[in-house]
């Protein structure tokens, strides 16, 4: 597949590969599957799959991926044996976490200078790189043929130094200003670092989760009010012990749900008959569609619709 036509959430995924796949290597794994993959990564063996096979055939069906040799060709993919040389601006804190903390020379970078605009902190130096004027700028970068600038600056402060270094020739940019480059520079490279975003992400993910855990045990007092114990239990079960019971139990699964739906329908939470229908409907699809309890399973199913 022709790189251009390759997604960008596939493109995302390749550095979590480079970077698992390091740590196998590391451990002294020589070959893995697509299904082991998967479990340390957290994604579907057939996603990995599809995934790499945009860039060609890696893997051999009945023996796996060899790791290494993975590693080495994603690794090729994104281009890390470059020695792309990089500025960054802003030496405040952010910058200076980046400096020190980011492994630029395995990734593809070279970090050849800094700069900044506070006569405070301009001569000093982090990481053995001095601390230069945004004055120097321009020559700096002519001289040392600069691909890349990473942005730590402010937000306010960001359109300014983006139209200078735009001036000057750069195109390619890491930001972490919060400032929109690509909406003002129509021809440039850019990978944006919002932080704040991705804590925004975080809450939401705590708050859904307590969402759920409240809901999960509002669920558990209604089902525990009604009687349904089989449900009770299934609400607890893995899917594989779920789908078991199912097997096994359909019929008492049936009868007490019938049972609550006549008695009560009314007064039960609209999530627990949302709940009732889904265990009805995987009743009735996986078991067979003939005798009396299939045919009370329809009529259940056909109760909740209402």
């Amino acid at each position: 597949m022709h790189k251009d036509k390759i997604s960008a959430p596939v493109i995302k995924r390749l550095p979590r590969y480079y970077r698992f796949l390091g740590e196998l290597l590391e451990n002294g794994c020589k070959k893995i599957s697509s299904r082991e993959l998967s479990d340390k990564m957290g994604l579907t063996a057939s996603q990995i799959r599809q995934d790499l096979n945009c860039f060609g055939e890696f893997g051999q069906q009945g023996y796996g991926y060899p790791v290494e040799s993975l590693h080495h060709e994603i690794g090729s993919i994104l281009g890390l044996s470059h020695r792309y040389k990089a500025i960054l601006i802003g030496a405040g804190n952010l910058g200076k976490a980046v400096a020190v903390h980011i492994s630029f020379a395995s990734r593809g970078f070279q970090l050849v200078g800094i700069f900044d605009n506070d006569p405070d902190k301009i001569g000093g130096t982090i990481h053995d790189i001095p601390i230069k004027d945004t004055s120097e700028l321009e020559q700096f970068c002519q001289e040392h043929l600069v691909n890349v600038a990473i942005l730590c600056v402010p937000k306010e402060a960001a359109p300014d130094i983006a139209e200078q270094l735009y001036r000057i020739g750069i195109r390619s940019f890491w930001n972490f200003s919060h400032y929109d480059l690509s909406v003002h520079y129509q021809d440039i490279i850019v990978e944006n670092v919002h932080l704040n975003d991705s804590l925004m992400v975080l809450c939401y993910k705590i708050s859904n989760l307590l969402q759920d855990l409240q809901q999960r045990d509002r669920f558990r007092r209604e089902l525990n009010r009604s009687s349904c114990s089989i449900c009770m239990g299934i609400f607890c079960m893995s899917q594989t012990s779920f789908a078991y019971t199912l097997r096994q139990h359909h019929t008492e699964i049936v009868r007490q749900i019938s049972s609550i739906i006549f008695r009560q329908i009314d007064k039960i939470d609209a999530g627990i008959l949302t709940y009732f229908k889904e265990i009805v409907t995987k009743v009735t699809e996986n078991l067979p569609k003939d005798g009396v309890q299939s045919r009370q399973a329809v009529f259940v199913r056909c109760c909740l619709k209402k």
